[in-house]
């Protein structure tokens, strides 16, 4: 089955971190018990995810999480600080990069 490139997304945002915040993130995250302790290893899988992003030809767009802004951004759209919220983070970074592309 052939993906419909009509359906294909333009961006996809990838939840990004510094090394210096990655111990603060570790900390006001609920599941960081699914994050790797080591930055370096966090980085590697997330450029690994970043390069099969871009090579299904998908603009990937790295969405800076900082620690101290995160909580109350999370606290604004009613989520808890996990997966979910990450990711609906990144994917409102990946649409506004698009659209200010345009």
């Amino acid at each position: 089955m052939m993906d419909d490139p009509a359906t294909k997304p333009i961006a996809i945002g990838i939840p990004w971190y510094t090394r210096a915040a990655y111990p603060d993130i570790l900390e006001i995250m609920v599941d960081s018990a699914t994050f790797p302790r080591d930055f370096d290893e966090w980085r590697q899988k997330a450029e690994a995810t970043e390069m099969r992003v871009e090579s299904e030809g998908t603009a990937a767009v790295r969405a800076m999480i900082d620690p101290e802004e995160f909580p109350h951004w999370c606290h604004t759209h009613g989520l808890r600080m996990d997966g979910e919220a990450r990711g609906k983070f990144a994917s409102l970074t990946a649409f506004n990069a698009v659209k200010s592309a345009h």
